[in-house]
């Protein structure tokens, strides 16, 4: 995968001499596109442990459950997890997605008192690191479902996609906000790119 590319003039003798910048462009420019990659990787792994890595990939399963009692099961998960690692955003974005979800499935409880906890969690995700992708996509449902503020939505999502474009839930998810923007073309593309980016996502059916 190219991280960086461009061009560049100089006089030989001088790079040989040391006196031409183009050595010292090009350390700069290669270690800069190094060090964002690596840091993007890094946030890509939601959990440092295996353990609770294994709880994060269960915790994602049973947040598809269409059974309520293992839908429930599935905040209890995050909710340890996020208490364990209080200084991860990925559990607080989980959650903030589990209210979300709980209240378009029509299992709540209390509409307000979720949309206000699925607000807390996003923006709680988004102090723990501002741009860790999960984050930004989790805040841009948050402000699709909860507070109808389309482009707030859209540019968190592109922000995230900008991070990480193999972000299939985003994706998905910017499918909608194109879709209700009339931009057909761009919807069915996105959608596109979710399902191939996770063929047996959890979630295809949302893909779909």
């Amino acid at each position: 995968h190219v991280l960086w590319a461009d061009s560049a003039r100089a006089d030989v003798q001088s790079i040989f001499d040391g006196t031409d910048e183009l050595v010292p462009l090009v350390v700069r420019q290669v270690a800069g596109c190094i060090a964002a990659r690596e840091l993007v990787r890094v946030r890509s792994l939601p959990m440092d442990t295996l353990q609770s890595y294994t709880l994060y990939l269960g915790a994602e399963g049973l947040m598809c459950s269409l059974v309520r009692q293992d839908f429930m099961r599935c905040r209890e998960v995050l909710e340890h997890l996020a208490e364990r690692h209080p200084r991860q955003a990925v559990p607080h974005a989980m959650l903030a997605k589990w209210h979300v979800n709980r209240l378009v499935q029509i299992w709540s409880d209390d509409e307000l008192s979720d949309q206000r906890r699925g607000s807390e969690h996003a923006a709680r995700a988004l102090d723990l690191d501002p741009e860790q992708p999960l984050a930004l996509a989790a805040a841009g449902l948050v402000q699709m479902n909860l507070k109808g503020d389309m482009d707030a939505a859209r540019g968190l999502l592109e922000k995230a996609l900008q991070i990480d474009p193999q972000q299939a839930a985003a994706w998905a998810w910017l499918s909608a906000i194109q879709a209700y923007s009339g931009e057909q073309g761009s919807a069915q593309t996105s959608a596109a790119q979710a399902l191939s980016l996770s063929p047996l996502d959890p979630e295809r059916h949302v893909f779909e």
